[in-house]
């Protein structure tokens, strides 16, 4: 798969395409220059992982079973966590959710991290996880989406929407809406 990112630096802006490869390895190709240069080896991801942008650094990619990684526009991509497993990633309301996975497979479970971080997902700091437990909401999360100031997260046959994310305590409060039934996807790009 082919991801655009525009990677923020302290001295340069880059326009960059992000490669998921066959093999498991991923590739940089700097739209301006061209050049092409490896950013992970062969099996350091699953083919299937999913990428989204952190403010403006780092670029955040979860793979369903070799873990949650980041990439700063250095050399390589970096392990944030190798247990920290999901089927698509997304930034809201100043805070990293995912698609939990289990045996590669997408869950109904989202994990959240506490506000302003990307790396801190423990309850104490208001991170945490939730199931989806709506019975209009059939099947596993396949797709999560941030736009229209709510969280999508689109299943085989429905789309929910969360909102109103607040903080208080260290306890994540949210809305979660169950937006359409009978209508969704199985398919994560689409």
């Amino acid at each position: 798969s082919m991801w655009g990112v525009v990677l923020r630096t302290a001295s340069n802006t880059s326009s960059l395409i992000l490669t998921v490869n066959n093999d498991g390895s991923m590739n940089q190709v700097d739209a301006s220059s061209g050049t092409n240069t490896v950013i992970a080896a062969a099996g350091t991801v699953d083919t299937n992982a999913r990428l989204t942008m952190w403010k403006d650094n780092p670029v955040l990619i979860i793979s369903p079973t070799k873990g949650y990684f980041q990439y700063t526009g250095t050399t390589t991509i970096l392990p944030v966590s190798t247990t920290m497993v999901g089927t698509d990633v997304a930034v809201f309301s100043g805070r990293v959710w995912l698609v939990v996975a289990s045996a590669g497979k997408p869950t109904r479970t989202r994990q959240f991290s506490a506000p302003d971080s990307f790396t801190d997902f423990t309850a104490a700091s208001g991170g945490g996880s939730s199931a989806l437990t709506d019975a209009a909401f059939p099947g596993p999360i396949y797709r999560l989406l941030s736009a229209l100031e709510q969280l999508w997260q689109v299943g085989p046959g429905a789309v929910n929407a969360i909102s109103n994310v607040q903080t208080a305590l260290g306890i994540t409060t949210f809305s979660d809406t169950n937006i359409v039934s009978n209508v969704g996807s199985t398919f994560p790009s689409s």
